[in-house]
């Protein structure tokens, strides 16, 4: 079931609370989840129409705009829709949009992607962030490359800022060789800051991209 979420929608689910009664005080798994939801929801914008400006490596810029943030089963949807700019003066036949979705369960911040071009769309989908929010927290994942290898990544938060606003910084590292990326997420904003190691046959070199604030 897909339910649109507005920030008031939003905030009553996730403190539990609806009109004409009491939160729940016994049980509570669902409310458990909720306010994980949260902690990992206070990573992102809240409210459709937020747009992102990004400037990188090489002259890379691309903006992205939220669409529409949502509720799917037991998580809740950011959905987003960019585009890279084209250098080429549109000699290029790449496609240079963006879509992907921000998705918030109750313990996981994953992305899920669709471009051609996008600097960090090594992997289509994968875990961006995961409960708790504290440095150290490490997990790994099984990823698809493009090849449509598998790569399994070590991931770490690598440091939590409580701000305000908060920052949270984690590295994710190829298992298997010297590949990584990393991501610093901002309270409110999301991905401010983003790197990678290129690897390529005339050698590995880290490019990246970051926000950019008018």
């Amino acid at each position: 079931m897909k339910t649109v979420v507005t920030p008031m929608l939003s905030l009553l689910l996730l403190s539990g609370c609806g009109s004409g009664g009491d939160a729940p005080q016994t049980g509570a798994p669902a409310d458990s989840t909720w306010q994980a939801d949260l902690s990992l929801q206070r990573l992102l914008p809240s409210e459709a129409g937020y747009t992102w400006h990004y400037f990188g490596f090489a002259e890379y810029v691309f903006s992205m705009q939220l669409e529409q943030v949502y509720t799917d089963d037991a998580s809740i949807v950011y959905a987003v829709s960019g585009m890279v700019e084209d250098m080429s003066d549109g000699e290029s036949s790449l496609d240079f949009s963006i879509d992907l979705d921000y998705v918030v369960s109750d313990s996981t911040l994953s992305v899920v992607q669709t471009s051609e071009v996008s600097m960090d769309n090594d992997f289509s989908e994968m875990v961006l962030v995961r409960l708790p929010l504290t440095a150290g927290n490490t997990w790994t994942q099984s990823v698809t490359n493009l090849d449509g290898e598998d790569v399994e990544l070590v991931c770490e938060i690598e440091e939590v800022e409580q701000g305000p606003p908060m920052r949270v910084t984690v590295r994710y590292r190829d298992a298997a060789g010297p590949y990584y990326q990393l991501r610093v997420f901002e309270e409110g904003v999301g991905v401010v800051t983003f790197e990678k190691l290129f690897m390529s046959p005339d050698g590995d070199f880290e490019i990246g991209y970051s926000i950019f604030r008018e």
